[in-house]
């Protein structure tokens, strides 16, 4: 049950970020790609711009040295595939800040980094 694990990692990620930044929760999404489907839905999404290996979630929050942050929500043993590596090192070339999280201290912990960081930016 793999994805009903990531599920639950993802929504309480949300609900606390909801309770902590409910700014950012408001501009933040998830990008729903794992999900099975039928072929016919998938050409559809597909054509719609669909795309194997983006990752979970985005915050669209820049600061100084970042553009926004991506999260990828995994459960161990859970690795990236080789399409959500190669997304990864094409954002992180164009400055976005990438984190894989397994636990909902670790997303926090992602976050919270980001935001000192943006916190630091915005007061200097």
């Amino acid at each position: 049950m793999k994805g009903r694990e990531e599920h639950k990692l993802q929504a309480a990620f949300f609900a606390w970020l909801r309770y902590q930044y409910p700014y950012l929760a408001d501009i933040s999404f998830a990008i729903p790609n794992a999900a099975k489907r039928s072929p016919q839905l998938g050409a559809y999404l597909k054509a719609e711009g669909l795309k194997a290996g983006v990752w979970d979630v985005f915050i669209p929050w820049p600061t100084k040295k970042h553009p926004g942050l991506w999260l990828e929500f995994k459960i161990h043993p859970n690795k990236l595939t080789d399409t959500q590596k190669i997304f990864r090192d094409k954002l992180t070339e164009l400055g976005y800040s990438m984190a894989v999280v397994y636990t909902l201290e670790e997303a926090v912990s992602a976050l919270r980094h980001y935001i000192i960081g943006f916190e630091r930016d915005r007061f200097k």
